[in-house]
């Protein structure tokens, strides 16, 4: 008779099999954690939020991330169904992939793409304003989403911030925006008050008859796009009056827009806010041309200089000194706001900033990176560049060096105190 050692593997592996409880499947999607599995082979990664009729799940299944969006209660069914039939019927880059649809127990479920890893208002309460490159590329991406959902007669009705994902698109690397949330895509146009305060149109009860139209699309887009050139919301009035009630346009305030920019941006907003809605964009199509046009001559040199060459563009670098400010080195508007916005603001500055970092600024196109390195290539290979250089990273350094020595001192000089009390 052979026998086989009490802790063989074989024991071991079946005494596993046997004694593991089979894993749980959550039926009741709405209550869901990390972790879960859920029918369907799915797997809960995450919560990504909740609204005021659903909520949505960060899952895997087969190695692929997808959001499952799920109908908080079973009275909201119905508007996760018309969601779902207006994701399908929507083909374009910038809005959300729709998947599937299906119920799950008693709620109805809609499974997508997900939209980026961070919304675009995530990224604005974190990091303020967009950088130029961004501001002309997400511009250009939401009123073009705006201008097809127009031609296919699809309104979406809560454009803002919050209901834009971030995220290369395609095959390539640069950042868009894709939009998502059509869950009042079919709210009666009799209902003005369906949307978030702030993006919805406050002078629709002045319509006759007070409806919700496409002008009002059009304005939560343009609040969209201000705040995202801006960091803050356009203000009607003292910023608490209901603007039904007061006699007064919208308060643009040009000193939030770089300088190259200013008149044409102050232009299309006080245009897209405009009290009377003859006076605004008559369509997205043409929202979108304007938009562009503010943004046609910033590859340009900026002032005080007006070469077109790029010889001339070397030569300001070339007799650069050390304190001569970045406006006044030929740049373009883009590559001049990136170092503004990351406060460089002269060529020490420059030159004494990691080349590494520079590469890697945040919300910087390529394009505009390799401007602004080529310049700092430049700028160190004059005579002296690479001394001042080297000379003030030795002194940060040393200034390092003895902040940290002072440190030590009066912490040693604290612990004899501690001491002799």
């Amino acid at each position: 008779m052979i026998r086989l050692p009490i802790s063989s593997p074989a024991l071991d592996d079946v005494e596993d099999e046997l004694t593991t409880p089979e894993t749980e499947i959550v039926e009741d999607v709405s209550s869901a954690q990390k972790g879960d599995l859920l029918p369907r082979k799915f797997e809960v990664v995450k919560r990504l939020g909740q609204g005021a009729c659903s909520i949505a799940l960060l899952v895997t299944r087969d190695g692929q991330e997808f959001v499952l969006k799920v109908a908080s209660d079973p009275k909201h069914n119905s508007r996760l169904k018309d969601e779902a039939e207006i994701l399908q019927k929507v083909r374009h880059q910038h809005i959300v992939e729709y998947c599937d649809r299906f119920d799950v127990g008693d709620r109805n479920c809609i499974l997508m793409r997900r939209a980026g890893t961070d919304t675009l208002g995530q990224r604005l309460r974190k990091d303020g304003r967009l950088h130029v490159d961004l501001l002309e590329r997400f511009g250009e991406d939401l009123l073009d989403v705006v201008n097809y959902l127009e031609d296919q007669g699809i309104a979406h009705r809560d454009i803002k911030p919050d209901n834009i994902g971030i995220g290369p698109v395609g095959r390539g690397d640069k950042l868009h925006i894709i939009l998502f949330d059509f869950s009042l895509s079919r709210t009666p146009p009799e209902n003005i008050r369906a949307g978030t305060p702030g993006y919805l149109d406050p002078l629709l009860p002045l319509r006759k008859p007070p409806r919700w139209d496409l002008h009002a699309e059009r304005y939560a887009a343009a609040v969209t796009l201000y705040e995202a050139a801006t960091g803050t919301m356009p203000k009607w009035g003292d910023g608490t009056s209901d603007p039904s009630y007061i006699d007064s346009e919208i308060t643009v305030e040009a000193e939030f827009f770089d300088a190259n920019l200013r008149e044409s941006l102050v232009n299309f907003f006080k245009r897209a806010f405009a009290r009377d809605t003859i006076r605004r964009f008559d369509n997205a199509e043409e929202m979108l041309r304007a938009w562009r046009q503010c943004f046609e001559d910033i590859d340009k040199p900026r002032a005080p200089s007006e070469h077109e060459d790029e010889e001339e563009n070397q030569k300001l670098l070339e007799e650069a000194s050390f304190d001569t400010n970045i406006s006044e080195l030929g740049l373009n508007v883009r590559a001049t706001n990136a170092l503004d916005r990351a406060n460089i603001l002269t060529v020490e500055e420059l030159l004494t900033r990691p080349l590494q970092r520079l590469q890697n600024l945040r919300g910087v196109g390529h394009r505009t990176r390799r401007e602004i390195t080529g310049a700092v290539k430049l700028l160190r290979d004059k005579p002296g560049g690479k001394r001042v250089f080297f000379w003030s990273a030795i002194e940060k350094w040393i200034r390092g060096q003895d902040f940290e020595l002072r440190v030590k001192r009066h912490a040693n000089l604290d612990s004899k105190r501690t001491h002799l009390s």
